[in-house]
């Protein structure tokens, strides 16, 4: 068989497959007694009650539909509704989905657990977009668009070795990556801890609207996100507005004629963004000087601070722990949690002023710049080792990197043979940065 563009590198040893030879469709009908499963790209398919508990989010259950739900074997692969970007999740239990869903059943004589390597690699996502563009996002891929697609095929024995390199390559990638987002968060509390120290050298702990011209949200222009352009008049939205700052890389744009229409909500340099929805409530930044004309959406707060207080001074204290739990101790609403203007202007923050001012700004630039620092590093680590996680699975299951020599270094422990090991390639390439204790 003719090897797809996605296995121009995979090793001549290996056959070919079309998917309907090693996969079929399950179309069985869940019993009253099966376990309400729920895939997830991040967590794989776990019951629907341990997903809840795990990640905080509320399913909908589906209660109407319980007849015409579809049984799930274990080591069977579930298509959910994000499968463009990868979500065809191997099962480890049984249970029922959704009809919404594609049951795949690998057939007797390969192993599961290889397939679901293959199915994460970065090459075949690819294909499946390629194959699939015309999708859109929530629209399932059936069976048939999965069989599009051919696979590797490897004897079976190679694939359960690859199968047990990769799952403990990948868990301890992920282990890493997991250290260097902890050590993020805790580069952040400790920015927070130090400036909130330097803001208790104020004596006076005052509602926020004492320091504030105005305080009112952005609106999300008539059309909604249909008016959004990729050129124009900036318009900042929730995901822009960062502790670390302005961030202009996710950013959409507004026509003059919308823009003149939202002149209330138009953002000034030296205003203070503090985000009041959403999962990002409480994010909080000063707009720069150079800030070109730009508007907010609804889920963002402008602060306007009064001539005599410093607005990176004023974001720092809307951003230190003691503000902080004021807001999570206010967060109204039902799925969507968020503050209202009358709370924003009620928090009580403290801010330095008078003859502290300039000292306090000069302590703040260099608690700032070295967190910054340590941040963007652990960042880059991640990205990193992310980066490698991906070229493992790719090589490793298209045989480019062939495991089945790979010596073992303990108990379900592989390294390869070629070169360097991932550890240490791993290790050399994202070592992360200490800062206060960190590291």
């Amino acid at each position: 068989m003719t090897r797809p563009p996605w296995l121009a590198s995979m090793t001549s040893r290996w056959d070919v497959v079309h998917p309907k030879a090693i996969f079929t469709e399950r179309r069985e009908r869940a019993s009253s007694t099966d376990v309400h499963l729920t895939p997830s790209q991040t967590h794989g398919v776990l019951p629907q009650s341990e997903y809840m508990a795990i990640t905080g989010n509320k399913v909908v259950l589906n209660l109407t539909g319980q007849d015409n739900m579809k049984h799930v074997e274990a080591d069977d692969f579930v298509i959910h509704l994000r499968s463009f970007q990868g979500g065809i999740e191997h099962s480890r239990i049984a249970g029922k989905v959704s009809n919404a869903y594609t049951v795949l059943t690998p057939l007797a004589g390969i192993e599961p657990r290889f397939y679901r390597w293959v199915l994460k690699s970065a090459g075949y996502i690819q294909e499946l977009n390629a194959s699939t563009n015309q999708l859109r996002d929530g629209q399932s891929i059936k069976f048939a668009d999965f069989a599009a697609i051919d696979l590797p095929l490897p004897p079976v024995e190679e694939q359960r070795r690859i199968a047990d390199f990769l799952d403990d390559q990948v868990a301890r990638i992920d282990g890493l990556v997991k250290d260097r987002a902890l050590q993020e968060s805790a580069a952040l509390d400790w920015q927070r801890a130090v400036t909130d120290l330097l803001l208790t050298d104020v004596e006076t702990e005052r509602p926020l609207k004492a320091f504030t011209t105005k305080i009112g949200s952005g609106k999300t222009p008539r059309g909604g996100a249909d008016v959004y352009l990729d050129g124009g008049v900036l318009f900042l939205r929730s995901q822009n507005v960062h502790d670390s700052g302005l961030s202009l890389t996710d950013v959409v744009y507004i026509d003059a004629a919308t823009d003149a229409e939202m002149t209330n909500t138009r953002v000034h340099p030296g205003d203070v963004l503090l985000n009041i929805t959403g999962g990002s409530l409480g994010r909080c930044c000063a707009v720069p000087d150079q800030m070109p004309d730009a508007n907010v959406s609804q889920h963002v707060c402008i602060v306007r601070p009064k001539l005599d207080v410093n607005p990176q001074l004023l974001a720092a204290a809307l951003r230190s722990p003691s503000v902080r739990s004021q807001i999570e101790a206010q967060q109204v609403g039902g799925n969507r949690e968020g503050l209202n203007f009358e709370q924003v202007g009620a928090l009580r923050v403290r801010v330095p002023h008078g003859n502290g001012l300039e000292q306090a700004l000069q302590r703040l630039h260099v608690i700032e710049a070295a967190a910054s620092e340590a941040i963007r590093a652990l960042a880059e680590s991640r990205s990193i080792l992310e980066e490698r996680k991906r070229a493992v699975i790719t090589a490793a299951v298209t045989g480019e990197l062939d495991v089945t020599t790979a010596r073992p270094i303990g108990v379900g422990k592989w390294v390869p043979n070629v070169g360097a090991s991932v550890d240490s390639a791993t290790a050399a390439q994202a070592q992360a940065p200490s800062i206060g204790g960190i590291g």
